[in-house]
C-alpha cells in the first residue's frame, strides 16, 4: 500500500480505484504469507500424523494459507482489470526491458511515511525475524 491508495480506495469508478484496491490485495498477500510463516514455526510435526488438529497455531495457519491463496487469486483478477493481458504476461518474463536498471532498484525502496503503513512494515519484518527467532525457543 502506499500512502494515497488509501483515499483511491471509494473511488472505484476511475482507475487509480482499482489500482488501490489491487494494492490493498497485495498488502493482504503479504501479512497472510507473513502469518503463515510465523504459525508454521510454531506447529509441531508430530501433530498432523497424531490427528491433533485443535490447536491455534494449526487453525492460524490453515486461515493464512486460505487468506494467501484467496488474495492471490483477487491479485489476478484485479491484475486483468488494471493492466489487462499484457500486465500479467509481464509477471512471468524474466527479460530484462530497455529501460530497467537493476543497479537502482534498491535505491528506489522507499519506506512509508504514514503510521498505518509503517505498523503493516513492522508487522512483516518483526514477522520475518520471529520465524527465525521461533525455533531457537521451541522444546
Amino acid at each position: 500500500m502506499q500512502d494515497a491508495s488509501w483515499g483511491d480506495l471509494p473511488k472505484l469508478d476511475q482507475p487509480q480505484g482499482w489500482i488501490a484496491l489491487h494494492r490493498l490485495a497485495n498488502t493482504c498477500m503479504l501479512l497472510a504469507l507473513t502469518l503463515a510463516v510465523v504459525s508454521g514455526r510454531l506447529m509441531k510435526e508430530e501433530w498432523l500424523p497424531k490427528g491433533e488438529l485443535d490447536h491455534l497455531a494449526y487453525y492460524a495457519h490453515l486461515i493464512a494459507w486460505g487468506v494467501a491463496i484467496a488474495a492471490l487469486a483477487f491479485h489476478l483478477l484485479l491484475g486483468v482489470k488494471v493492466g489487462g493481458i499484457p500486465l500479467l504476461l509481464s509477471m512471468v518474463q524474466w527479460g530484462k526491458r530497455d529501460n530497467d536498471i537493476p543497479q537502482i532498484w534498491l535505491k528506489a525502496i522507499k519506506l512509508s511515511q504514514s503510521t498505518p503503513l509503517r505498523i503493516i512494515e513492522a508487522v512483516v519484518f518483526g514477522g520475518i525475524v520471529l520465524a527465525f527467532v521461533l525455533p531457537v525457543f521451541s522444546d
